[in-house]
């Protein structure tokens, strides 16, 4: 029998430990039964204690995708790990992920991927939303764009009054 994806129900916080478990497991115990174990992230930049910092954001929090033979020992081995708690799908029957849905998974991480690595350019003129920081949710329009350092001058209207407020590419995003 061919190997298909599975989702695997674990507790939240404990995907990377699992996914590293089982795929501590594939040489040894589980043998030839899996041959991947996968936690989908994107890479995102966050600003903690006025420090940029690049952190992985799991896709699905809770989640790990296998890629396994199910019919034989393997259910039971990885559904034995601490903190699983079972594949979706039947309670001893799981559903295998269609090949179509794995690849949108797989081109939504490839997708981030790069997105995190290309510069964004913006327009004066052009309407951005703020996601981040105390701005968040304003929207306002660009005023200056410095693309070597990479912030964005927006004036944003405060208690009906244009005020400019100065941020980082990261923190805004264009109106689609």
């Amino acid at each position: 029998m061919e190997h298909k994806w599975y989702i695997l129900n674990v507790m939240a916080g404990q995907e990377q430990k699992i996914a590293g478990d089982i795929k501590s497991m594939i040489g040894k115990s589980l043998g030839e039964d899996v041959s991947e174990a996968l936690v989908p992230c994107k890479q995102v930049i966050k600003i903690k204690k006025g420090q940029k910092v690049q952190e992985n954001q799991k896709l699905f929090p809770g989640y790990i995708f296998v890629n396994a033979n199910l019919s034989g020992n393997a259910y039971n081995i990885i559904n034995a790990i601490p903190k699983t708690m079972s594949f979706l799908g039947g309670k001893n029957h799981p559903q295998p992920v269609s090949d179509s849905k794995m690849k949108n998974i797989f081109a939504l991480v490839n997708v981030d991927n790069l997105a995190t690595s290309k510069t964004q350019m913006f327009e004066i003129g052009e309407t951005l939303n703020i996601i981040e920081g105390p701005f968040e949710s304003f929207s306002g329009s660009v005023e200056n764009f410095d693309q070597e350092k990479q912030r964005v001058r927006i004036s944003v209207l405060i208690f009906g009054r244009a005020t400019s407020v100065e941020l980082d590419i990261n923190q805004v995003e264009k109106i689609s």
